[in-house]
């Protein structure tokens, strides 16, 4: 299969519990980070795993998807299983998983979110940000948000000021009072390329929008970097193992002008051949 159709196993490296798992280099190395940071991590892949494989994101916080109504259903059930209900929960997703992760607080009851390489139109995300987002789920999961100051790391999350009061419509997640004031969304990390203009504007009025209602965000811009050997062996600890085989492969990255002169890549790889060059190198 294409290593799109099986997005949830590129996080955990090939071994004798998962031999189906794909372990890519970027995705494991968020996958340690996290596991290092006392952080339980939970992959989920969009509904759609034929066409677009993309996920499917609500335009209105009064309206759901097929993803929305998934990712709201099986979290609880999961964190209850593992015995982490209450706990802060992030989302992380990269481009239509950026845009989901975007909205998802207006679902799910979230500490912080980081969007990779997407922001959404500033018109329908005023949609959500004019909205309370949710702070509860379902009746009797037992989830509050009050008291959260820091986990067993270093990285700090998000506290709430004052008790929190919870409202609850069935079983849907209709928002939460902090001090008699509806709570808005989360801490947003957005993390984009600047030289993709487009998305760089979007995340420039997202921010703006954020400010205007004082919720906290912050950018990380990520500019072009070479593919080195030195890069590839920090990635890679199986080519790390094998002295010679990261130069060798950046050498034909170069001679199939896959990379330029500078080790900067010539298209984008999800469009380009590498794949093939490296295989039969």
């Amino acid at each position: 299969r294409k290593i799109e159709e099986k997005r949830i196993l590129s996080w955990w490296p090939r071994d004798d519990d998962c031999p189906q798992c794909m372990g890519l280099p970027l995705e494991v190395n968020i996958t340690k980070t996290v596991l290092s940071r006392g952080y339980a991590l939970v992959a989920i892949s969009s509904r759609d795993r034929q066409y677009s494989k993309c996920w499917a994101v609500p335009r209105h916080p009064d309206s759901h998807t097929v993803d929305t109504r998934s990712v709201t259903a099986v979290l609880p059930i999961l964190l209850q299983r593992e015995q982490m209900t209450g706990v802060p929960v992030y989302a992380l997703g990269a481009s239509s998983g950026g845009a989901f992760a975007l909205v998802l607080p207006w679902y799910f009851p979230l500490a912080g979110v980081c969007s990779q390489i997407m922001a959404l139109p500033t018109d329908m995300y005023e949609h959500f940000l004019n909205s309370p987002v949710a702070r509860t789920l379902s009746a009797g999961d037992g989830f509050n948000a009050a008291g959260v100051t820091r986990n067993n790391s270093e990285a700090p999350i998000v506290k709430s000021t004052g008790a929190v009061g919870m409202e609850e419509s069935g079983s849907t997640a209709v928002g939460a009072l902090v001090g008699g004031e509806a709570v808005k969304s989360p801490p947003v990390l957005f993390v984009h390329m600047p030289r993709d203009q487009h998305t760089a504007q979007l995340v420039a009025e997202n921010l703006e929008a954020r400010k205007q209602k004082g919720f906290v965000s912050h950018v990380i811009e990520v500019n072009p970097r070479p593919i080195t050997s030195e890069l590839l062996e920090s990635l890679i600890p199986d080519l790390a193992a094998q002295p010679g085989t990261a130069e060798q492969l950046v050498t034909v990255l170069k001679e199939q002008q896959v990379l330029n002169g500078n080790g900067l890549l010539v298209q984008d790889p999800r469009d380009s051949d590498w794949r093939s060059v490296v295989g039969n190198s």
